[in-house]
């Protein structure tokens, strides 16, 4: 499949539309001897993390992880929190 495809698979499985997501990034790597695309975007204030088979186009882990500021005084911390695989819900 093409980068094109495994990017459509995983806004597929997240639910959303290429026009409601932002900083696209699909990288082709090689896991095990297996190709696949990483393909992650931003959906507001969650990432989304994918790996999608190269050959099939199938996900093969799926995972969102949501960026919660919390601010204390005048300065803001960033959580990284409410890591999920998605499937498992």
């Amino acid at each position: 499949i093409t980068a094109s495809d495994a990017t459509a698979a995983a806004l597929k499985h997240a639910g959303l539309q290429k026009s409601q997501v932002s900083d696209i990034d699909v990288d082709l790597d090689r896991d095990g001897g297996k190709l696949i695309y990483e393909v992650d975007f931003n959906y507001g204030n969650i990432e989304y993390d994918y790996d999608i088979d190269a050959d099939t186009g199938a996900v093969i882990s799926a995972d969102k992880s949501k960026d919660l500021v919390k601010s204390v005084g005048n300065r803001a911390f960033t959580f990284f929190c409410c890591k999920k695989i998605l499937g498992v819900l």
